[in-house]
């Protein structure tokens, strides 16, 4: 479930949302400065999420479905990078005023739309392994 719809999806919509972000012409754009920050936040955000979910895959899932509790430790890393991904979705959430646009152009909406969007399925997907997945552990 994880992997064939949430990385799926994730696979998906990060080349998409790159997309949108890299058509957006930002000159003279009312909040420019903050839509300069978040596209600098997104693109090695979302390479680095590529990387973890592709880690989470190969490396992690196999470890945590055969975890024993003595072995808690050794899952440290993935939790670690949870907490991270949960630090960019709140500055991103902070910079774009809650994914409302004030700015009344309609690729910066559908921007923040697809943004807030991605936002919510991530954090969901943080909360599924936390409850779901890492339980295991114990």
């Amino acid at each position: 479930y994880l992997i064939k719809i949430h990385h799926a999806y994730f696979r998906e919509k990060i080349p998409e949302l790159l997309k949108q972000a890299d058509s957006i012409t930002i000159q003279d754009k009312p909040g420019k400065d903050n839509l300069e920050k978040v596209i600098a936040l997104l693109k090695p955000f979302t390479k680095e999420l590529l990387a973890h979910l592709k880690e989470e895959e190969i490396n992690w899932f196999p470890v945590i479905l055969n975890v024993k509790p003595t072995e808690q430790e050794s899952l440290k890393p993935v939790h670690v990078e949870h907490e991270e991904a949960e630090g960019v979705l709140k500055e991103l959430n902070r910079l774009c005023n809650g994914f409302t646009s004030e700015v009344e152009n309609k690729e910066v909406k559908e921007f923040y739309a697809l943004l807030h969007e991605f936002s919510n399925r991530l954090y969901f997907h943080i909360h599924i392994e936390k409850k779901y997945l890492f339980t295991r552990e114990k």
